[in-house]
């Protein structure tokens, strides 16, 4: 598998991951134990999601580039 194929996987394994997170906490009380750590894991997880996005567009990017080059 390529590289942006690992990184598309990595991205859907997140995005997953961070819906299920979501899910779980709309169904919480706002000031349950345990919530507020689940909105840090969550704002980690989305940090990293754009992390990996940017990655991926920036190999994408080169790709073209080696292409036309």
């Amino acid at each position: 598998m390529s590289i942006v194929g690992d990184l598309d996987n990595a991205i859907r394994r997140i995005e997953l991951r961070a819906e299920q997170l979501i899910i779980h906490l709309r169904a919480m009380e706002r000031d349950a134990p345990g919530a507020e750590q689940l909105r840090s894991a969550l704002l980690v997880m989305l940090h990293r999601l754009v992390a990996l996005k940017c990655e991926r567009e920036r190999r994408e990017r080169d790709l073209t580039l080696d292409c036309v080059g």
